[in-house]
């Protein structure tokens, strides 16, 4: 894109930011403050839904414009047809050459924006670690989606190489537009200085480098499953603090809580909250999970915690040494692992193809790309 020339990009399937959780909320927040900051020469202009941000537009600090557009009400409406008015208004209100599409649920309308003369850029941000609790309707509108979003992409941006891999396979005619761009971690520094940690940790009766820590969404799944199982056995008197990511998880585990009262259960804890369990951890574990790119991987990885993780490709995408694995589904191993006293395996830094500045180097060069190659009509849409 030539010097000067400012390009205008709207960013649809998000419910919007600031304090709207969610991975791709926190994902797109962090990205787009740091090209707002970074990047003059474009002018980043975000659709959120209006039941989380109200009707009145905003800008955010770092200068990213955030709009409110109509959604549905209703569950499976809500993402349909906040995508489907965003598109409308990106063209013809706004006059985009380029929206950003994140997730494979808007990707279901890519097709529309095309025929509208846009340009498409897809993140497919992988199917979560939720997936399996979806309905078969849920699912195939998520696979349809993905179908509908990777045909009709300029590019598509994958959050991890093991789900790139697998999308260059399933659509080898669009292979050489699909590209890695990871999720960022570093984030998660600034968080942690909110507030002390002091608070945090006497919530929960816990002391600084005294428990454990794992993340998951329902103790009956096989990972949760297996690292509760694994803890109870393990001789230790360390409890094990499990970060859930609502209240119905901490419902579900309440039996499983009482039970073992080393067992902590939290749900609804603010990202800094969350921060400070990590930073002061004796050993993050990531149980097995159908998430794509471990995000809480990374957030632990960031606040320098010792990282015990379930032998996936996911998780080998992180590129850590083996001794931070282990084997799904030996419970008696990471029983011993969890239960030793011996130092447990160091810290690696975070590389820094995973800081938000890299990643959004990486992003600002697929919009000048696109751009480019469109403008001087070398690639067909």
């Amino acid at each position: 894109m030539g010097d000067g020339v400012t390009m205008k990009i709207c960013v649809i399937g998000l419910r919007g930011f600031p304090d709207i959780p969610g991975r791709v909320e926190s994902h797109c927040e962090s990205l787009y403050n740091r090209m707002a900051r970074d990047a003059c020469n474009f002018e980043i202009i975000l659709f959120g839904r209006d039941r989380y941000i109200g009707t009145s537009p905003y800008v955010t600090s770092s200068g990213v414009r955030i709009v409110p557009a109509y959604c549905a009400k209703t569950r499976f409406l809500e993402t349909p047809s906040n995508t489907f008015v965003a598109i409308l208004r990106a063209r013809f209100e706004f006059g985009a050459e380029l929206i950003h599409i994140h997730g494979v649920g808007p990707g279901f309308l890519a097709a529309v924006a095309r025929l509208l003369g846009l340009r498409v850029i897809l993140t497919h941000h992988g199917h979560g670690a939720g997936a399996g609790r979806l309905s078969n309707f849920a699912s195939m509108f998520q696979r349809v989606g993905e179908t509908l979003g990777i045909r009709n992409a300029a590019r598509t941006i994958a959050v991890s190489p093991t789900l790139a891999d697998r999308l260059r396979q399933s659509y080898p005619d669009r292979a050489d537009r699909i590209q890695w761009v990871p999720h960022g971690a570093d984030h998660i520094f600034g968080q942690a200085l909110t507030a002390s940690a002091e608070s945090t940790l006497a919530d929960l009766g816990l002391t600084s480098g005294q428990y454990l820590v794992a993340v998951g969404h329902d103790p009956s799944d096989r990972g949760l499953s297996d690292v509760i199982r694994a803890h109870k056995r393990a001789e230790t008197t360390l409890p094990l603090v499990i970060i859930g990511d609502d209240d119905r998880a901490f419902d579900r585990a309440d039996t499983a809580r009482h039970k073992d009262k080393r067992v902590i259960m939290t749900a609804g804890l603010s990202q800094t909250q969350n921060a400070h369990l990590l930073a002061h951890a004796k050993l993050f574990v990531m149980p097995l999970q159908r998430e794509d790119l471990p995000i809480i991987a990374l957030e632990a990885w960031a606040m320098n915690a010792p990282l015990l993780l379930c032998d996936t490709r996911s998780t080998r995408d992180l590129g850590l040494p083996d001794r931070n694995y282990y084997t799904v589904g030996d419970i008696d191993a990471l029983s011993e692992r969890l239960a030793s006293k011996a130092a447990n395996p160091p810290p690696v830094s975070l590389p820094e193809a995973f800081s938000w500045e890299s990643i959004a180097l990486a992003t600002a060069e697929v919009y000048g790309e696109v751009s480019e190659r469109f403008r001087s009509n070398s690639e067909p849409a």
